[in-house]
């Protein structure tokens, strides 16, 4: 029999946590057929050679913010250069669909500056437009609360009434039915932020029966840590489905200790007979917007109401002194970085700290922060120091710590090469097997596959996915361990990572000998 794919010579890391073994990978189609030693006359259409590499299962990452920039970038660079061959979109509390309304006009801006027309609505035109423009790895989504919210009750502060939450139940259940995997929520950002907890329980329960799963940027990481951990560890057992903390860490040197009394918490849970599970980067430093350092007031609304209330400087004082209860504090004036301006006159600032950026530019740093916020309509980032590596660690090795970049797919050049972005997009998972494998020894090459790999198709549901095995899905990365490195850093986070030889996702190579082949094959995963 002649395969369409065969990939010999490389050691088998199959994602199940079992020890490895030497075996050729024979392909048909978009499935594994053969796994195992093949004769040396077997016919093949493409034959890639994996001596001296593991051979994976593709890795999945499983929180990012490619929402858009998928469709701006179909060859995924950033990622597939480190093995990802699936990536979650939709995180915290927001997603692409539904997108209509006032929700559409917060987002608009973002999505043309990519060279996009935002002329989808639902998951199913959304997974239309995919579709069209192609994608060399395979996307999965989330439907984001803060979208459910946005697009029946607006994007202020209101309660959601049985009307209204009924209305968000049956957008929910449409994306269902299109292909999500489930619910997140960012309950620090608006308009997700205004959910209760009843509200959101209510919303998860129908995903039970449905193999749907909720995920959380939890309501804080800093000093309320631990009570909205309890938070989201309530809402998955009071809806009985399986629950994943978003970013697992403790903000601040003041809050450091607490990520190991998290762990214990959520530990507990499922000893009790809850799932649930939690990622994070393998970064000490977040990105975010600028906007969420703003007290609750102030973001109340669309993005116009947040400009208007901010040009009123006679408030600025109130705000300043809020925003420094947190940035003072623990001195992350100097921590935070100015990522993505967002506005062309601020340009020059991206890469500074907000610190020296006011040095420069004479002003005192929460003033400084201001400006950017209304220059940018709300839409510059910063990048915060903030984060304990030891408590990374703990994450990032726990069995139940799963990889996800937080980041959005890019390309080096071209429209998704925006702003000074973080170098976690195009670095974590080689940064996480370069660090915890090679360098630190403490997980196994076989344990730290299958926490990027079978862990995260259990979690969010994709059936075949995640493991080498006859049947299963033909997503595969081939790495040379000792040569794994990332590039990428806060000064250069452009970077692509290297020692990734060969990725093949649905049978078809997207990298071939470190380099992108063009290829898109990736496909829109739905659950089980």
């Amino acid at each position: 029999m002649a395969f369409d794919l065969v990939i010999r010579g490389g050691l088998v890391v199959d994602g199940t946590g079992a020890e490895p073994f030497h075996a050729d990978v024979g392909i048909e189609g978009n499935r594994i057929t053969a796994l195992g030693p093949l004769p040396p006359e077997t016919e093949a259409r493409q034959t890639l050679d994996a001596t001296g590499c593991h051979v994976t299962p593709g890795f999945i990452d499983v929180h990012t913010h490619s929402d858009y920039t998928v469709l701006a970038c179909p060859t995924c660079d950033s990622k597939v250069h480190q093995g990802v061959t699936a990536e979650i979109i939709g995180n915290c509390g927001f997603s692409p669909f539904p997108i209509r309304g006032a929700y559409l006009e917060r987002e608009r801006q973002e999505i043309e500056a990519l060279g996009l027309i935002p002329d989808w609505d639902d998951l199913a035109s959304y997974r239309a437009r995919l579709t069209q423009r192609g994608h060399a790895l395979h996307i999965a989504a989330l439907t984001g609360n803060g979208n459910l919210r946005g697009v029946t009750c607006g994007l202020g502060n209101v309660p959601s009434d049985r009307d209204t939450l009924a209305a968000q139940r049956r957008e929910l259940d449409a994306a269902l039915d299109q292909g999500a995997l489930g619910l997140s929520s960012g309950l620090i950002y608006t308009p997700s932020m205004w959910a209760s907890t009843d509200e959101l329980v209510s919303l998860a329960e129908g995903l039970r029966g449905r193999g749907a799963c909720y995920t959380s940027h939890i309501r804080g990481e800093g000093d309320t840590l631990l009570e909205a951990v309890d938070e989201c560890c309530e809402i998955g057992e009071r809806a009985g489905i399986r629950t994943q903390v978003s970013h697992l860490k403790a903000c601040a040197p003041r809050n450091w200790g607490k990520v190991r009394r998290a762990i214990e918490r959520i530990e507990a849970s499922n000893e009790q007979g809850r799932w649930v599970r939690f990622d994070k980067y393998p970064y000490t430093a977040s990105q975010t917007s600028f906007m969420s350092l703003l007290p609750p007031w102030a973001v109340d609304g669309t993005r116009g109401d947040l400009v208007r209330r901010l040009r009123d400087s006679s408030r600025w004082g109130e705000i300043i002194a809020w925003v420094e209860q947190t940035m003072e504090a623990d001195g992350l004036w100097e921590g935070t970085l100015i990522a993505d301006a967002a506005c062309e006159e601020l340009r020059p600032l991206e890469g500074l700290s907000i610190a020296e950026a006011a040095r420069q530019s004479g002003d005192i740093p929460g003033e400084l922060f201001l400006r950017l916020v209304i220059a940018s309509g709300g839409n510059a980032s910063r990048v915060t120091f903030t984060q304990s590596q030891e408590e990374t660690d703990e994450v990032l090795t726990h069995p139940w710590g799963m990889v996800g970049s937080d980041a959005a797919l890019r390309a080096p050049t071209g429209p998704t090469n925006q702003g000074r972005q973080h170098p976690r997009g195009y670095g974590s998972f080689a940064l996480y097997l370069r660090r915890y494998v090679r360098e630190l020894g403490v997980l196994t090459i076989q344990e730290a596959i299958r926490k990027i790999t079978s862990l995260p198709a259990e979690m969010f549901g994709l059936r075949g996915r995640g493991v080498l095995r006859a049947s299963a899905a033909a997503d595969i990365a081939v790495f040379d361990l000792a040569k794994v490195q990332d590039r990428a850093t806060y000064a250069e986070p452009t970077l692509l990572a290297r020692g990734f030889r060969h990725v093949v996702v649905n049978g078809v190579p997207v990298v071939r000998d470190d380099r992108h082949t063009g290829a898109t094959p990736g496909q829109f995963l739905e659950r089980y």
